[in-house]
C-alpha cells in the first residue's frame, strides 16, 4: 500500500525545559544544535517536535487530518507545548503516484477553524 499523504505536524521553537519530557512514541524531536546536514554540518538551530500520520487516496485526507486534531486536543502536553512554541506549522505532503489521479485536498471549516486557532501554517508539497 501506497502512503499518498503525508501530514507533517511541527511544532518549532520548543523551550529547552520541555524537550526532554516529550514521549519519543507520541512525537518525533529535533534537538537544537543536532546536525541535520552531514555533508554540510549543519544544524538545527531551535528545537522542533514533529507528528507524522500517512493515508492513503483509498482511506481519504480528512479522516488522517480529524486523526492529527484529535491528538493534538487530546494530549495536554502538546497543548503546553503549543502555547511556548515560536511557530506551528502542517505540512500537507502528497505523491502523485500515478499521473492519471488528481488528488483531493480538502479542509472542512472546522478543520481550518482549528489550525487557524493553533495559528498553524499550512504548507501544501505536491511531488
Amino acid at each position: 500500500m501506497n502512503n499518498n499523504y503525508r501530514l507533517n505536524f511541527y511544532i518549532l521553537g520548543i523551550e529547552d525545559e520541555f524537550v526532554d519530557q516529550i514521549d519519543p512514541q507520541q512525537l518525533e524531536i529535533k534537538r537544537k544544535g543536532a546536525v541535520w546536514n552531514k555533508r554540510t554540518g549543519k544544524q538545527y538551530v531551535e528545537n522542533i517536535a514533529k507528528k507524522t500520520i500517512l493515508t492513503t487516496y483509498e482511506a481519504g485526507f480528512q479522516p488522517a487530518v480529524d486523526q492529527l486534531i484529535k491528538f493534538i486536543k487530546e494530549n495536554e502536553f502538546v497543548n503546553i507545548l503549543l502555547q511556548s512554541s515560536r511557530e506551528v506549522s502542517l505540512q500537507v505532503c502528497v505523491d502523485l503516484d500515478d499521473e492519471c489521479r488528481v488528488p483531493y485536498i480538502r479542509f472542512g471549516p472546522e478543520q481550518l477553524d482549528f489550525f487557524s486557532k493553533i495559528q498553524s501554517d499550512i504548507d501544501f508539497h505536491i511531488s
